[in-house]
């Protein structure tokens, strides 16, 4: 088995940084789950003991997976969720923040990223930047990003979590979430004990939500997170 391989990942414009990554291995599935490699644009059913490289993306549908990384890692992905096999690297508090920074550099240039916007979507296998790949299409995988993050959340990768959900508010910037990323965001950094940054998302996911005719389920819990971190 190979344990690790290198990953270059950039996280400031013209930076590189040369990181670690363990392999990751499918240890259990179930249901519909299907692996996409490098920069194929053919999906493949999933098999159990398949090792994965840092350039897959792994796919499921009414089904579930568990990755295991070589450093004993043991993550689950539960339906409708899709997954770069990157994004479940080990994330530093460091390394995230300078994500985070790189982000509220872009955006000082292009505008705030939680206003509405025509789509900046990455050229990701094969797509070109400039195509616009529908409502309909775009709020898809806007779902399976966010239950990835979701996922991530759940078992406290939460740096992972913060980065996915940076993604998402950047790729889907045209999709108007009432707060749902924000409030992902909020509870990452919450658990994080960043009581400022966890203080500015549950704030921007409450004003986001008021855009929407139906409350959200979560706007109380987000007024007593900020009631309990303001203290």
């Amino acid at each position: 088995m190979r344990l690790y391989k290198y990953l270059l990942i950039l996280f400031l414009p013209g930076a590189l940084v040369r990181l670690a990554y363990p392999a990751v291995t499918i240890e259990n599935l179930k249901g519909d789950v299907r692996v996409r490699r490098g920069m194929s644009e053919t999906w493949e059913s999933a098999r159990q003991g398949e090792e994965l490289d840092l350039m897959d993306t792994i796919l499921t549908g009414e089904g579930r997976v568990v990755l295991e990384r070589s450093d004993g890692l043991s993550f689950t992905l539960g339906s409708n969720s899709i997954l770069d096999i990157s994004e479940l690297r080990s994330i530093s508090r460091r390394e995230m923040f300078l994500y985070v920074m790189s982000q509220k550099v872009q955006n000082i240039k292009t505008g705030d990223s939680t206003k509405l916007q025509n789509p900046n979507v990455s050229a990701v296998h094969g797509e070109e930047k400039s195509v616009h790949l529908g409502q309909t299409v775009d709020l898809e995988k806007w779902r399976l990003e966010l239950n990835a993050a979701r996922a991530m959340l759940d078992q406290a990768l939460y740096p992972n979590s913060v980065i996915k959900c940076h993604k998402i508010l950047n790729r889907y910037s045209d999709i108007q979430d009432c707060g749902t990323v924000s409030y992902t965001l909020a509870r990452s950094f919450d658990q994080l004990d960043e009581p400022g940054q966890a203080i500015d998302h549950y704030q921007k996911a409450i004003a986001q939500s008021q855009s929407c005719q139906r409350s959200k389920e979560w706007e109380d819990k987000a007024r007593q997170a900020i009631d309990r971190l303001s203290r």
